[in-house]
């Protein structure tokens, strides 16, 4: 009994593992493809990247001193600039890190 439904289910098996293998696979042309993800933070910049979505040109960066396009894809500042600009820099090194790169390192 057990040999009469091994051989379908074998077959089966064998011919779902060798279908992906034999598909023909097709290319998208697709230009430009746009993600959209946490905006308040990440504006994006890809000036030295080659595709054809650029924020380079006008009117990207309008509200900008100058009103020249600086390559975000944002108009003016953001959450993370005015952060930046009314923050202390904190540019101190951890004590521990210290020690660990002096004593722990062979």
């Amino acid at each position: 009994m057990a040999t009469y439904w091994s051989g379908p289910f074998l077959l089966l098996g064998l011919l779902i593992l060798l279908t992906p293998s034999c598909a023909v696979q097709v290319v998208a042309m697709t230009p430009a493809v746009f993600f959209f993800g946490d905006s308040i933070f990440d504006v994006g910049n890809n000036n030295y990247l080659d595709t054809i979505a650029k924020a380079n040109i006008p009117p990207y960066g309008i509200n900008f001193p100058g009103g020249t396009p600086t390559g975000r894809f944002t108009n003016g500042l953001n959450i993370a600039d005015f952060l930046c600009m009314h923050s202390q820099p904190y540019c101190s090194i951890s004590p521990l890190i210290v020690f660990f790169f002096l004593v722990v390192q062979p």
